[in-house]
C-alpha cells in the first residue's frame, strides 16, 4: 500500500511514527543522527482539557491518540473501538514541535475509515483517549496540538526508518538487537545502508545480491565490516532484498535482484546537488568470500 514501515519525516513534516525500529535523520542544519524514537505531543482544547498525542498515521494504541494527515491517503484505516474527530486546519504545523490549530467538524465512532477533508486532518483515540474525544470535545470547538520525536535532535528536517544499527562509534553492533533473526543477519542478501565518517562525509551503500554470476550479497557482519573499511563511525541498515536500488542522475547504477528489475518502494533517500558534479558515486568491489 506504499506505507513506510519505519518512522519518517519529509521536509520537516511528520509522515509516520513511531515504531520500535531505529531511524536515520538529518537536522535542519544538516547534522546526521541515528536513534530509536517515539512520538511525543499533545492535544488541548481552549478550556484547557488536554491529552497526550503519541502517533502520526498509525493506529492508536490501547489508550493512545493518533493524528492522521494527508500522508495517510484519502481515508483513515478502518478500525474498531476508536473515536475519530474530523478537523479543518486554521494554522498548520510546519516543523516538528510547531503548534497546529484546527476547528472540529464532526465526530465518528463507526469502524469504517473516515475521509480526510481538504486542508484537514483526523484525530483518532482509543480507550482513555477515545473518552477524551467523545466527552470533552465537540463539533465547533477549537483544538491545538503539537508533535515531536523523543529522543531526537531539535529541528528534524528528514528522517527514514531502518533496521538494525550496524556501527556505533566505529564498533559493529549488528548482532546486539534481539529482534534480528539469525537468517536475516547471516544469509547473504542484497543490502542498502547509510552511514557517515567522523568528518561528516555521508555514505550511501548498495550491495547487489541473489545473482550468483554477479553478486551473492552480504551478511550483516560483512556489511558492517564494509562500512568500517570505508571509515564510517555510524551506520544503519535500510531495506534490502529486491528494494536495493541506487539511482545516479536518473540512471539505475546497480543490478536490482527482482526478476522484473527496479521495484516500486514506499520511500527513498534522495541527495540533491546545487550544481552538476556535486554528488559523486563510485562502485567498490565486494571482498571475495
Amino acid at each position: 500500500a506504499g506505507v513506510p514501515v519505519g518512522a519518517q519525516v519529509s521536509a520537516g513534516e511528520i509522515v509516520r511514527g513511531p515504531t520500535d525500529r531505529p531511524v536515520f535523520g538529518l537536522t535542519a542544519d544538516g547534522a546526521p543522527f541515528i536513534a530509536t524514537v517515539r512520538v511525543r505531543g499533545g492535544v488541548r482544547t481552549l478550556p484547557g482539557f488536554a491529552a497526550p498525542l503519541d502517533g502520526v498515521n498509525t493506529r492508536p494504541a490501547a489508550h493512545g491518540l493518533s493524528l492522521y494527515n494527508q500522508f495517510v491517503g484519502d481515508v483513515t484505516p478502518a478500525d474498531t473501538g476508536v473515536v475519530e474527530l474530523t478537523v479543518r486546519l486554521i494554522a498548520a504545523a510546519r516543523l516538528p514541535g510547531d503548534t497546529a490549530r484546527a476547528v472540529v467538524l464532526e465526530r465518528d465512532t463507526l469502524a469504517d475509515g473516515v475521509p480526510l477533508p481538504d486542508g484537514g486532518a483526523v484525530l483518532a483515540g482509543r480507550g482513555r483517549s477515545a473518552i477524551f474525544l467523545r466527552d470533552l470535545v465537540a463539533p465547533g470547538d477549537t483544538l491545538m496540538w503539537w508533535t515531536d520525536f523523543d529522543p531526537a535532535p531539535a529541528s528534524v528536517a528528514e528522517m527514514i526508518g531502518g533496521f538494525p544499527r550496524l556501527l556505533i562509534g566505529g564498533e559493529s553492533v549488528h548482532d546486539r538487537d534481539p529482534a534480528v533473526s539469525a537468517a536475516f543477519a547471516e544469509t547473504r542478501h542484497p543490502r542498502t545502508a547509510v552511514g557517515w565518517r567522523g568528518d561528516g562525509t555521508l555514505l550511501l551503500v548498495t550491495v547487489d545480491g541473489r545473482q550468483p554470476q554477479h553478486s551473492v550479497g552480504m551478511s550483516l557482519a560483512e556489511l558492517a565490516e564494509l562500512f568500517r573499511r570505508l571509515g564510517a563511525v555510524e551506520a544503519l541498515n535500510l531495506d534490502g532484498g529486491g528494494s536495493t536500488t541506487m539511482v545516479v542522475r536518473g540512471l539505475v547504477v546497480n543490478r536490482p535482484s527482482d526478476r522484473d528489475g527496479e521495484r516500486t518502494n514506499a520511500n527513498a533517500i534522495v541527495v540533491l546537488g546545487a550544481a552538476p558534479g556535486e554528488c559523486a558515486a563510485r562502485a567498490i568491489p565486494a571482498p571475495v568470500p
